[in-house]
This record gives C-alpha cells, structure tokens and sequence, in this order.
C-alpha cells in the first residue's frame, strides 16, 4: 500500500496547475471543523458549509455537539473575512453537509444525522476519542434544508426516506438534473447485508416527495463496500457517479448511467487512490475530481479526465502538501471561479491537533 501512495504522489506533478494561494478559511481552537462543501451563489459570493463540534483529545467524526454551519467570502479577490458562522438548522448529532445552488436560486443543503448519546454500552476504545465521555451513535437519516436568502437563513430540516436502506447517509451534493430532478447520492446497508450500497433516491417535485432508491453501486459478494457516493450529469446526459469503496484496498470506484439513472453499469477501480471523491465539470468540458490522500505523507489530489469514466494516475496534482499530522484530512470539495480558476476547500490538521477549513486557489 505505501508504494502505491508514493507512486501517485510521484506522478502528481503530471497534471499542469499552479498553485497561487492557500489560505484558512476558518479555525477555533475550541472547535472540531470539517467536511466542507462549497459553492458559488448567483450574487457571487462563496458559501461554504461544514461540520463544526467541540474539540477533543483525539479523532471525534461522532459528537453530541456537532452543528452544520456556513461561512461566506467572495471572489476578485477571493477574501473570507473572520465571522460567526451560521447554524443551517439547529439540531445536535449532524453531520457532512452539502451544498446545491438550484437553477431559480434558492440554496439546497443536504446532511445526515447520527442520534449522538453518551452511553456506557459503546465501545471503549470510543471512549479514548473524547474527555472520558463515552459516545455511543446511530444514524438516523438523510435530511434537507433549504435557503432563499443567499444563506443567511434556513427552513427544515425534512427527512428524506430511503425505504429497504433506513437509515441512509450522505456526504455529496445533490445534483439538479438538466429534467428538474433532484438526484441524492446516498449509502446504506440493505436488511441483512454485511457491506453498503451506493444508491440513488429521487424527486421529481423539489423534494415535496421521494421515490425509493436505485442502486448505483453493489457487490454480490458481499466484500466491498461502497460509500460516500458523488454525482455529476455530462454534457452527453449521462450520470457519473464516483465512491469510496471499504475492501477494495482504498481505491475508489465508479458506475454510470444512460437512461437517466434508472440502470447502472457495474462498478469498475478507478486505479486512484484515496477518498472520497468530489466531481466538477469544468468550463473546458473536462471533469475534475477532488479527493483525500489520507495516508503519509497526505494531502488533496486533483485528477482529471476527458469523459469522466477513464482516468490515468499521471494526470494528477497535490494541494496541500502540509498540514497533517495524521490522515484526518481532506473532504474537498471544488468550484471554478468567474475568472477560470478553481478553488477548493477542505480540512486539515495541525501537529497540535487544531482542524481547519482550508483552500487552495489554482488554475
């Protein structure tokens, strides 16, 4: 596994970037921020959303004060002045947001929630993550909420059923389709099965109602599984969808759709490394994804490709050389900017543990 980490990292000077600034958007001491998302509003501004909980001794992806929050900055020059963050809804135990500008404007944002309880029943190596505290977590659900004032408020939270795969979770975008459906990539275990599916549930009214999931993504077998799914629609309509996968060796995988996302092909090994995956259509047609090195010596991977299906380890690029001291990193997320360039956020770490909400500006 280390040689196949240092062989990407070697061919990660391939892809022709260059880097003008990398920059924190936003820390507390205090705090635990991660899971970014960003995107650019209509006034063109930036919003960025993300996880934000107390601080603890040690790697807390579960907390009993975990918010979603967002932030806002803007571009020429792109700038993020110091701010309190706003809370998307104020409900405990949520977590991975995700960011969606719809085609009228409003502001989709999409998360999942774990039921957070301190319990002495958990596990107790979950014990050392907090301050003696024992968490004990079960994810409840997908949930949506909504802006129709660039971000400064929000409605909902509404549950999103995933009926035979309660309960779901997310960590992507939904995707507008060019037909007016909302697409949500999502990940479950079917009842009674040892490894998780990549699914995709639909609205075809804005999210007044849902219809039940399609599986995008699964192993008869039983041994890989495949999470934290991200979409994108081509120009030619077809849907690609990109996963981190659980006992594939850390390589992710990818499936698409031709008929709109009602069948797809089997899921093929990308041949890259890491997790998990964020995909943009660039303005040139090309498909940027953006994902987590999360292994020494770490760091955020740009690949890109021509049709979004065949990827090659040699077009790659690393942000973010430093900053982490271990492999809670990553979680980018990417927009491109009026200008062309592209900007990308995600979170990192310190050799005192302090998280922060990064970004790296290139083009």
């Amino acid at each position: 596994m280390k040689l196949i980490c240092l062989l990407l990292v070697a061919a990660a000077t391939q892809l022709p970037l260059a880097v003008e600034s990398e920059f924190v958007i936003y820390t507390r001491e205090s705090g635990y921020a991660a899971f970014p998302s960003i995107v650019r509003l209509p006034n063109e501004e930036l919003l960025v959303a993300f996880r934000l909980a107390d601080r603890r001794k040690g790697v807390t992806h579960m907390d009993p004060t975990s918010r979603n929050v967002v932030v806002r900055g803007r571009q020429n020059p792109i700038f993020f002045e110091h701010q309190s963050p706003i809370v998307i809804f104020d409900r405990l135990g949520m977590q991975d947001p995700s960011l969606t500008v719809l085609r009228d404007g409003r502001i989709l944002a999409s998360s999942f929630h774990w039921n957070v309880k301190l319990s002495e029943m958990a596990d107790p190596k979950a014990c050392q993550e907090l301050d003696g505290d024992c968490p004990h977590g079960v994810v409840t659900g997908i949930y949506t909420s909504m802006s129709t004032d660039n971000g400064w408020s929000w409605s909902g939270p509404e549950k999103v059923p995933a009926p035979g795969y309660e309960p779901a979770a997310t960590s992507e975008s939904i995707l507008e389709a060019r037909n007016g459906d909302w697409l949500l990539p999502a990940y479950a275990a079917a009842p009674g099965k040892k490894v998780e599916d990549s699914i995709l549930v639909r609205s075809r009214d804005g999210g007044r109602t849902w219809e039940p999931p399609v599986v995008m993504a699964r192993d008869p077998e039983e041994k890989i599984s495949f999470q934290e799914p991200a979409l994108l629609e081509l120009p030619s309509r077809r849907l690609l969808c990109v996963m981190r996968t659980d006992g594939a060796k850390g390589f992710m995988y990818e499936t698409y759709s031709d008929d709109g996302g009602k069948t797809w092909s089997p899921p093929a090994n990308t041949g890259l490394f890491g997790h998990p995956p964020h995909l943009l259509l660039a303005r040139d047609g090309k498909v940027r994804l953006s994902y987590g090195l999360r292994q020494s010596p770490y760091g955020i991977i740009i690949a890109e490709s021509d049709d979004g299906v065949r990827w090659d380890s040699q077009r790659t690029f690393r942000l973010r050389q430093t900053g982490g001291n271990n492999g809670d990193i990553g979680y980018p997320s990417t927009v491109q900017l009026t200008d062309g360039s592209f900007l990308t956020v995600y979170y990192f770490n310190d050799k005192d543990g302090v998280r922060y909400i990064g970004a790296s500006h290139y083009r």
